[in-house]
């Protein structure tokens, strides 16, 4: 690419440097020589008087060459020129005579003068073209944008002009209007600056313009317009540079600070930037809210004054580390300016300049809400709701706690299990509410017995667990008798007086166990033992210790002798329909109150049974005495009521059960149908022979439930070929209920109910368990929720009179 440079010197340099005649030095130096002889020979030929200024001519040679801008040219025409006046000054002398000597003369110091006028004026040139040539290149290779127009015509563009207008070639700019490079929005702007430099009246200050490039972008420049000379016309000089790009940086810059500044602004939490030494930069306007301080009024103060006393020093620390590079969380709190105390987290973030740390920006919100909620959780966790006692889970974590202790100290710790007397009569004679109240009342009342001495605890439901460290056998009795004090005067209901009594199981560590489960179970055995009693006392664990040191032998003639002697009783759980509430009937279980040991639990005699097979004479005493108390039942006017009795395996498929049963039936005068017998799902791994029982008794006409069904490996294929009337959902399932088993418990109602299965749960500790078990179809359930096993007295007593249990 070519491009000419403008020469912005003076008119008479411009005209000379830029009008030059393109000719051969040979035509320059002949008319160097031949025009002053032609005028000087032309005026001798009138006058032989010439006049002194003729000499003049001489320096023709000179003024040529100058113009043509030629200096070898200069030196050489200059040289001969003189040297052909010189020949003709002596010529002169001779043909003039006289004062041809003087005329000599003059051409000599003529001659030198014009020698020297050229060698100047050769040096000067010289100079003159180099620092054009410098000129040029700095004009080139200039970033700087620069246009020179004449009457709105562009004479001349640098390469970074035309670069900047989205053009490649000089010819694409030249002799276009400036115009045509202008926004039209700008272009009234630009006409009206032109003209104001045009007429001298400004020029000396950037103006912004857009121009629109070929591609379509829009493009912004700054120019500064100056007057000037090019080629003796004005014209005008446009110098400045594309700032397209510091215009969009800069956008962007605003762009983030105003987001920054909304963030700031408009963020719901407490902004603040902090320097150095932890005082107030700035601050958002929710700071006021926070701490009651408008941000004006904390600019430039430390913020450590705010902080509560108890939490200051964690803070600093805090701080401290936010300094070093590290983003912090950290909860504490501040003090209001009304002297309130207020949560707040607070999350601190680190300010590097120049990878420098100069400060922190500290993010703050008010928690009190979330705390005060986060600490009814932590409290709701280890504490009942209802009385303010610690909780079972925060009564277990304690005695574990204290038996690591008591274990070291060598110190003994009572366990004590109360449980109220007849308290669901009140509950159901009276409403839950009052039975609620009851509950405080009792809590409040087991506190003043045991004071600063122990733990108080609700178990769940009416039952109540106390811990007592350093209390041995006297001391717990001491304690359990302030205890039974407390219930001889009534509670106060609302206006109402109500009695009420409770049954006191007692274990002692470590003879009665050195875990926290087993004190546990074994003060609720000792409370068990207290109501059969009569309740409205206490009992101590010591009566059942030594059931533990029995050998095998010892327990299997114990068990043999209570077989023969009846020694063993029934306890009753009711089965309620959970649609109406009421009870359907119940299931007999086998309870053993040994004349010297006391209560013996299932878990101790049964596996005893099983494996002696005392089990089948047991389990036919077990039927015999629970089809006689169903139909004693049904005899007072109970219709309908079911009974259901347990069948071991070994009963099952030893002798003939279906002739057993029948006996019994036929003894005890009850009706087949009210009879359900419950197998397990092992009695299914021999289908064929199972299925030939279950359905002689099928044919018989008692019921049979599954047990434990979900536990086992039954076979879906034979189930639905057997006269099963009933499934059982295993315990197992309903405890988790509320967690990972609710698939499993509506799968198995769902098959249940697709097989024609009546549905009973077990084990349904509470109203949302029976609610969900409702809502998903499954007909019955039994469980604590609805009563604990009791004597028949009871059942007939609470239940069979008023056949509903509780509403689910």
């Amino acid at each position: 690419m070519k491009f000419h440079l403008p020469r912005l010197t003076s008119k008479c340099t411009n005209h000379a440097l830029n009008k030059r005649i393109s000719m051969p030095s040979w035509i320059l130096i002949a008319l160097s020589i031949l025009i002053p002889l032609g005028i000087e020979f032309i005026l001798s030929s009138f006058s032989h008087n010439k006049p002194e200024s003729i000499y003049l001519l001489y320096l023709i040679p000179i003024i040529i060459f100058v113009f043509h801008y030629d200096l070898k040219a200069v030196l050489v025409g200059t040289l001969l020129v003189n040297v052909v006046h010189l020949l003709g000054g002596v010529y002169f002398i001779s043909f003039f005579g006289g004062n041809a000597v003087d005329r000599f003369s003059n051409h000599i110091g003529l001659a030198m003068v014009s020698l020297l006028v050229a060698l100047t004026s050769t040096r000067l040139i010289k100079e003159l073209k180099e620092s054009e040539e410098r000129y040029r290149s700095v004009i080139q290779i200039s970033p700087q944008i620069i246009f020179i127009h004449q009457k709105h015509q562009i004479v001349y563009a640098n390469p970074a002009a035309i670069s900047a207008v989205g053009k490649k070639e000089e010819s694409e700019v030249l002799n276009k209007s400036i115009f045509d490079f202008v926004h039209p929005l700008d272009k009234e702007i630009f006409v009206n600056r032109t003209n104001d430099i045009y007429n001298n009246q400004r020029g000396d200050e950037f103006v912004e313009y857009q121009s629109i490039r070929p591609d379509g972008e829009i493009i912004t420049l700054e120019l500064l317009g100056t007057k000037i000379n090019y080629y003796g016309k004005p014209a005008i000089m446009v110098v400045g540079k594309d700032i397209t790009e510091q215009k969009k940086t800069l956008a962007q810059l605003v762009e983030r600070e105003e987001r920054y500044r909304s963030l700031f602004s408009y963020s719901p939490d407490a902004i603040v930037t902090l320097d150095l030494d932890g005082s107030f930069v700035s601050l958002n306007p929710q700071v006021y809210p926070l701490c009651g301080y408008y941000p004006e009024e904390l600019i430039d103060r430390p913020f450590a004054p705010l902080v509560d006393i108890n939490d200051l020093d964690k803070v600093l620390i805090e701080f401290g580390k936010a300094l070093t590079g590290e983003t912090i969380n950290l909860e504490f709190k501040l003090t209001h300016k009304q002297g309130h105390k207020v949560y707040v987290h607070a999350t601190t973030i680190p300010i590097k300049v120049k990878d420098q740390i100069v400060g922190a920006y500290c993010i703050v919100k008010d928690v009190s809400e979330q705390k005060k909620m986060q600490d009814r959780i932590t409290y709701l966790a280890f504490h009942d709701d209802l009385t303010g006692l610690p909780n079972r889970y925060m009564f277990n974590e304690t005695l574990q706690n204290t038996l690591s202790q008591c274990e070291q100290s060598q110190q003994p710790l009572s366990v004590f299990f109360l449980d109220l007397d007849r308290f669901k009569r009140i509950n159901d004679n009276l409403g839950h509410d009052m039975g609620d109240l009851l509950l405080e009342q009792v809590a409040q009342r087991l506190q003043q017995a045991v004071g600063d001495e122990g733990l108080v605890a609700r178990q769940g439901g009416d039952e109540f667990i106390l811990l007592l460290k350093g209390k041995g056998r006297e001391d717990s009795e001491a304690i359990v008798k302030k205890i039974l004090d407390q219930f001889r005067n009534p509670f106060n209901l609302r206006g109402l007086e109500v009695y009420s009594s409770t049954s006191i199981g007692i274990a002692l560590y470590p003879k009665d166990g050195e875990s926290s489960i087993d004190l546990i179970k074994n003060a609720d055995t000792a409370m068990y033992q207290a109501k059969t009693i009569g309740r409205n006392t206490y009992s101590f664990y010591h009566s059942l210790y030594g059931i533990h040191n029995l050998d095998t032998l010892t327990l299997e003639n114990s068990l043999r002798k209570a077989i023969r002697e009846e020694e063993l009783i029934l306890h009753f759980q009711p089965k309620v329909d959970l649609e109406t509430g009421r009870m359907i009937g119940t299931e007999a279980l086998t309870r053993w109150n040994h004349p010297t040991f006391g209560w013996i639990p299932p878990s101790e005699f049964i596996p005893i049974a099983r494996e002696t097979g005392l089990i089948v004479p047991l389990g036919t005493l077990v039927l015999e005495k629970a089809c006689r108390q169903n139909k004693e039942w049904h005899d007072k006017g109970y219709k309908d009521l079911l009974i259901a009795i347990n069948v071991s395996v070994l009963q099952f498929k030893t002798g003939d059960i279906v002739k057993t049963i029948s006996e019994v039936l036929d003894k005890t005068k009850l009706e087949p149908h009210y009879l359900i017998i419950e197998i397990t799902e092992s009695v299914l791994q021999d289908v064929e022979e199972s299925k030939e029982i279950i359905n002689r008794l099928g044919a018989l006409g008692v019921r049979v439930s599954l047990d434990d069904f979900g536990t086992g490996y039954s076979s879906l294929s034979v189930l639905k070929h057997l006269p099963i009337h009933y499934l059982k959902i295993d315990k197992s399932f309903i405890a988790d209920i509320n967690m990972t088993d609710q698939n499993i418990v509506k799968a198995i109602i769902e098959m249940g109910m697709n097989l024609n299965f009546k549905l009973v749960a077990e084990g349904i500790e509470n109203k949302e368990q029976a609610k969900f078990l409702k809502q998903h179809g499954c007909h019955y359930g039994q469980g604590y929720y609805f009563s604990k096993p009791m004597l028949a007295e009871d059942i007939e007593k609470q239940f069979v009179i008023r056949e509903e249990v509780r509403n689910v």
